[in-house]
C-alpha cells in the first residue's frame, strides 16, 4: 500500500509528526531501556508499510520510504535527536544493519551509540561511561577513558 498524503494535508501531517514524537518519547521514558531498532516494525506515521529509513546518528528505524519522501522530519521521532543522515534499508541489508547497530550501541543504556573506550578495550556511550569506575564487562578498574569520534 502507498501513503496517501497531499500537500493540503501539510498541517495535519505536522500535527501527526508532533503527536508521534510525543508518543514515542513518552514510551521510551517509561521503558528506560530501548533495544536497538530494526526495520521489523510498521511505519510510525502511516502504519501501512514497513519502516525502512535509518536515522543517523541515533540509529532508529521508524518511518517508511514514502513518508520520508513526503514528510520533512528533522529530529528523530523517538529520541528527538537531530537527524544528520537518513539511509534506506533494503530487506537484504536488514540483518547487517541490526548487527552493526547492536555492535555499536551502548550495552548499558541500550539507547546511545558507543563513543567512549576504556583501557580494557570495552566501549560505552559517554553518558554511561562518565559514571563508571570499573568496566561493566570485565570489572577491571578503569585507568583511562578515551572519547571516540
Amino acid at each position: 500500500m502507498l501513503c496517501h498524503w497531499t500537500s493540503r494535508d501539510q498541517s495535519s501531517i505536522e500535527k501527526l509528526v508532533k503527536l508521534a514524537s510525543m508518543f514515542t518519547t513518552e514510551q521510551s521514558k517509561e521503558e528506560h531501556t530501548a533495544e536497538p531498532q530494526s526495520n521489523t516494525r510498521d511505519c510510525l506515521l502511516c502504519s501501512e508499510e514497513q519502516a525502512t529509513i535509518l536515522f543517523q546518528p541515533c540509529s532508529h528505524v521508524l518511518i517508511c520510504d514514502n513518508c520520508n519522501k513526503i514528510i520533512p522530519i528533522e529530529n528523530c521521532l523517538q529520541c528527538n535527536e537531530p537527524i544528520a543522515n537518513k539511509f534506506k534499508i533494503q530487506d537484504d541489508q536488514e540483518e547487517r544493519v541490526v548487527n552493526l547497530i547492536t555492535k555499536f550501541t551502548c550495552k548499558i543504556c541500550l539507547n546511545r551509540s558507543c563513543n567512549m573506550a576504556f583501557d580494557c578495550d570495552h566501549t560505552v556511550c559517554t553518558k554511561c561511561g562518565e559514571r563508571l569506575k570499573e568496566c561493566h564487562v570485565c570489572r577491571k578498574p578503569i585507568q583511562k577513558k578515551l572519547n571516540l569520534f
